[in-house]
């Protein structure tokens, strides 16, 4: 049998097998990109803290996972408790505005306490001289969009760090343009405030996704030959 014999079939082989390739292929290119990703934030984490004006004088795409350097003089209210995981324990990242010597206030992640260690205040200590990493305040994306519980702001409770909604509540309702926060380098926290240290999680699965549409097309492809090697019935 031929490919003009079947045109229907050959056709929606031939697209599909297009639809097979393009998707591999933008699966290599994901992964290019990722790689450079995870390149290019190492290389953000390993450089020696600047100074904020010098970060915020980046453009913001360059900003994420800098190690930042602030002057404090003290942690200002509200609290919030934004809940996550540390080490495998479940409990919340303490979030307050510090107050910097210019008069203006900044979100800070302080660290972490288990649900049952939550308190209504804490001593936070922010050193003087306060090193941080520069995280982006962005909103939630896809499933964690999805599933997450709503926030109670009356409780100061966050399930994520969105600008309209943890930001928003540090700021009295304000939402800053270009939202941040910095995440505590420094190991100086009072009892029940756990340090800790954020690190980059990046899934990279792009070859697998790449090799697993290819293969997808190479199988399409071997059906189809035998299928057209078939002879028909009579």
């Amino acid at each position: 049998m031929t490919p003009w014999a079947r045109p229907g079939l050959t056709a929606v082989v031939a697209v599909a097998t297009f639809v097979l390739l393009g998707l591999g292929t933008w699966q290599l290119f994901r992964l290019d990109w990722k790689r450079e990703l995870i390149a290019t934030t190492a290389t953000h984490q390993s450089a020696e803290p600047l100074p904020l004006s010098d970060i915020l004088s980046l453009p913001v795409a360059e900003r994420e996972w800098r190690s930042v350097t602030i002057e404090v003089e003290r942690a200002l209210p509200p609290i919030a408790h934004v809940i996550g995981t540390h080490e495998g324990q479940s409990g919340f990242f303490v979030f307050s505005l510090v107050e910097l010597p210019n008069g203006g206030s900044l979100p800070v992640n302080h660290g972490f306490v288990a649900f049952a260690d939550r308190q209504g205040d804490y001593d936070f200590s922010p050193p003087r001289r306060l090193v941080g990493l520069y995280r982006t305040a962005a909103p939630r994306q896809g499933l964690a969009q999805m599933l997450a519980p709503p926030d109670n702001a009356e409780t100061g409770t966050f399930y994520g760090r969105e600008p309209e909604g943890l930001i928003a509540y540090l700021f009295g309702g304000a939402v800053p343009p270009d939202p941040f926060y910095l995440s505590r380098l420094d190991d100086q926290l009072v009892s029940p405030l756990v340090a800790h240290r954020t690190r980059p999680a990046f899934s990279n699965n792009h070859l697998g996704y790449a090799l697993t549409w290819f293969g997808l097309a190479a199988g399409l492809g071997v059906i189809y030959g035998l299928l057209l090697r078939r002879s028909p019935r009579a």
